[in-house]
């Protein structure tokens, strides 16, 4: 992008985002498809299961657990002193069940024009996330016992909203790029907070046909969620 940002520059770096995807059957920008569709389709099921008064496997949750893993892993949550680095899949699997609870079935592939009326909703789940990662307290203090640190490194918000942008689609992922790409063009708050996703909202409104019209030309690739549009253009 310029130093002015514009529109165009940001359909532009969507645009380049999805054709390094098309360059290669196997291209790593593809993970985020394997794990979003996957998640979709077990919560879909589960909407019927509830229907009956019952859940999804134990198999399901822990093979939910395991594409979570890999996706993340390929977005670099694996890499250095991560706390997911020490562990196996299973650490998702709470998560994973969190994520599947019925409170959140409004936040699922969401768009714009609920964002506001969910962002609560979707500031909390942030909050539960980190939250469940800390609780394994037994697990992580016992990871990190021999290297003389007093106590794990704090849950991020990267790790959390990638978690969402992977499952739900519901916020992008507030990791390095996204960041800083947001405070160069004073585009919202780089913490992902009520109103970090309010601006987040304006700025589709603002450009609602733009954006609408690139969702359609890459429909026959993917489908693409609102949300994922924005983690492709500020990235």
């Amino acid at each position: 992008m310029s130093d002015e940002f514009s529109i165009k520059d940001f359909l532009e770096s969507v645009k380049h985002f999805h054709e390094i995807r098309n360059e290669d059957e196997y291209a790593r920008y593809r993970s985020w498809e394997h794990c979003n569709k996957v998640f979709n389709k077990k919560h879909t099921e589960l909407i019927e299961k509830r229907k009956n008064g019952s859940d999804l496997s134990e198999e399901d949750y822990d093979f939910l657990a395991l594409h979570l893993s890999f996706y993340l892993a390929s977005w670099g949550m694996y890499r250095g002193s991560s706390m997911l680095l020490s562990t196996d899949y299973k650490i998702h699997i709470p998560i994973v069940k969190e994520l599947m609870k019925e409170k959140y079935d409004n936040l699922w592939n969401i768009t714009y024009k609920d964002l506001n009326n969910e962002k609560n909703n979707i500031v909390g789940l942030i909050k539960e996330i980190k939250g469940l990662y800390g609780d394994r307290s037994t697990i992580v203090q016992r990871i990190y016992k021999n290297k003389a640190v007093e106590k794990p490194p704090e849950i991020s918000d990267i790790l959390a909203t990638k978690i969402l942008l992977g499952t739900l689609a519901c916020i992008p992922a507030y990791d390095t790029y996204f960041k800083e790409t947001i405070k160069k063009y004073k585009r919202g708050i780089t913490k992902p907070n009520a109103q970090s996703i309010e601006a987040l909202a304006e700025f589709y409104a603002d450009n609602e046909e733009a954006l609408n019209n690139l969702l359609v030309e890459f429909r026959n690739d993917v489908e693409y969620p609102q949300m994922k549009l924005l983690d492709m253009g500020f990235f």
